[in-house]
């Protein structure tokens, strides 16, 4: 499970799960993901899992084998990506 924020107990995310959830994002499957950052594709079904089952939500939609942002994913998502570009120094 994700760690509880302090001021509050929403859940949080790390962000390696958002490195995780950027892969799937641009790749489309969890298998070209895993190849994108030299991870196991059941590291990242794993990941992808427990950030699931910590919102309680779908994060993707399932179209055939490619994942697509669901509704609650893209707002996480978006919380999120503020975080990946204060990192990368944009």
């Amino acid at each position: 499970m994700s760690p509880k924020n302090a001021v509050d107990d929403r859940p949080r995310f790390t962000l390696r799960q958002l490195d995780i959830m950027l892969a799937i994002v641009r790749e489309g499957s969890t298998a070209a993901a895993a190849e994108r950052l030299f991870l196991s594709q059941s590291a990242v079904s794993a990941a992808l899992k427990n950030l699931e089952a910590t919102y309680g939500v779908a994060l993707f939609d399932r179209i055939g084998r490619r994942l697509v942002l669901s509704r609650p994913g893209e707002r996480l998502w978006e919380g999120g990506r503020g975080a990946v570009r204060a990192r990368a120094g944009i």
